[in-house]
């Protein structure tokens, strides 16, 4: 009995932890503090939205250094690869280039920005299929190591009009993920879209509650103190699935966008390419159009 009140306090924790609350970054209604620490963390149950705070972005340059330099051999291998064969190399890593590349399927020659390009690769794999493609990124030696790889077509800011904007895993590095929408929302031509593609909050939640459920039968055999340590350990663990902060300041879940969509009077979609049926997809295909 004792062992199911304890259990059933670490799934409440999970979600409402104490009374510390914030107003959420996202819809602006009560968010609830579940983890103290260099960066706090935070829930809100009416959008489905984690957030830390304090809200300070790193250097960029560091981060990609740091943390995305395997993506210098992919740039390199890309430039190698012939036109007919970037699909076929881009769907090994279909997680990521799937779903952009499932939207633009069948068209062609469109004007598209590319938001948090990185080092240059899909934009330049893109700009090879025929799409009129330019990509900025906030790391300057990202944009510098994509322009004498790949050309001019690169920057730190862009202007214009788009008939697509693509940001592949970046919009949970922005410090204000609803000015960053509102900005390249504001970028594009009558009838265009913004693709967005973010770890899903929701999938690591489902993982989260399957284990907690299977701790619940597996360890029928262990002492209480025992018990609530595993269960303790396990809630650490997916407290912050992706990357920590500051890296990640944000994780989204479908409500997320969906709550921004009619907050603004957009139009939401999603692309969810998984391939098995009733299985949520670890990564969210989201599509904004006014």
């Amino acid at each position: 009995m004792k062992y199911n009140k304890e259990l059933k306090r670490w799934e409440n924790s999970f979600l409402l932890a104490g009374e510390d609350t914030c107003n959420c970054i996202i819809c602006g209604l009560t968010a609830y503090r579940i983890q103290e620490g260099e960066y706090d963390i935070w829930f809100c149950k009416n959008c489905y939205t984690k957030f830390c705070t304090p809200r300070i972005p790193p250097d960029y340059d560091k981060v990609t250094k740091d943390n995305y330099s395997e993506y210098i051999e992919f740039s390199k291998k890309l430039k190698e690869t012939k036109k007919e064969d970037l699909i076929e190399v881009l769907n090994v890593n279909a997680i990521t280039f799937g779903i952009p590349l499932h939207f633009l399927e069948g068209r062609s020659g469109l004007k598209i920005l590319e938001v948090g390009c990185s080092y240059g690769y899909f934009t330049h794999a893109l700009r090879e299929l025929g799409h009129d493609v330019y990509g900025i990124d906030v790391s300057k030696d990202a944009i510098d190591f994509a322009k004498r790889e790949f050309g001019n077509f690169y920057g730190m800011d862009a202007r214009g009009m788009y008939d697509v904007i693509i940001s592949i895993e970046c919009i949970e590095h922005v410090e204000n993920p609803l000015e960053f929408i509102e900005k390249y929302m504001g970028m594009l031509n009558p009838g265009g879209s913004l693709v967005l593609t973010t770890p899903n909050l929701e999938f690591y939640f489902k993982v989260f509650w399957q284990q907690l459920q299977g701790f619940a039968t597996a360890m029928e055999g262990y002492k209480i103190p025992e018990r609530l340590k595993l269960i303790e350990s396990l809630y650490e663990d997916y407290m912050w699935v992706t990357d920590k902060p500051p890296i990640h300041m944000t994780l989204f879940s479908t409500t997320s966008f969906i709550k921004i969509a009619e907050m603004n009077k957009f139009k939401v979609g999603f692309i969810d390419l998984h391939k098995k049926k009733n299985q949520m997809p670890p990564i969210l295909g989201v599509v904004l159009t006014k």
